[in-house]
């Protein structure tokens, strides 16, 4: 035992356990979630500028479903962590 009579390994890394794998796993979400988001505008935008360019190589109903999942996860993960969001009063 520490100082603090915490039972936990001296040694173990201050981020480590089951907690940070979560939030880990999160951030990704929430970062695949938005370059997903932003490659889907930007190639909506560029196929409806110049029809069959996109299209042509890539179908984007590939990428809608990538879109939604990953956007419901990070919207309810992000109601589990608190801190930001919600009503304000």
């Amino acid at each position: 035992m520490n100082e603090a009579g915490d039972p936990r390994n001296e040694m173990e890394p201050e981020g480590s356990g089951p907690g940070s794998v979560r939030r880990f796993l999160l951030g990704m979400n929430n970062d695949v979630f938005i370059a997903a988001l932003v490659l889907f505008a930007i190639l909506i935008v560029v196929e409806n500028i110049r029809l069959g360019t996109v299209s042509f190589f890539f179908n984007l109903d590939i990428l809608v479903p990538v879109v939604l999942i990953t956007g419901v996860i990070a919207i309810f993960a992000g109601k589990n962590e608190g801190g930001s969001g919600g009503s304000p009063g």
